[in-house]
């Protein structure tokens, strides 16, 4: 049996789902027109010291591919 406090947390936690899918599907609709290498929800579900580190390995990434 849950209590009302855990059904409003997952309640809280379905919408906050929904907002983010909404979010990158609005973004990828409009080409990711953005300066952002990844979709909005990337930066809500990661501190900005992970956005920054794995943007960085990514960026290497590419440049990599790039010079290959």
């Amino acid at each position: 049996m849950t209590n009302g406090k855990n059904e409003k947390t997952l309640l809280q936690k379905i919408i906050f789902k929904i907002k983010l899918w909404l979010m990158d599907f609005e973004w990828s609709m409009f080409g990711g027109a953005s300066h952002k290498i990844f979709p909005p929800s990337f930066y809500y579900t990661h501190t900005p010291e992970e956005a920054r580190r794995i943007a960085a390995e990514t960026r290497e990434e590419l440049m990599k591919l790039l010079e290959d």
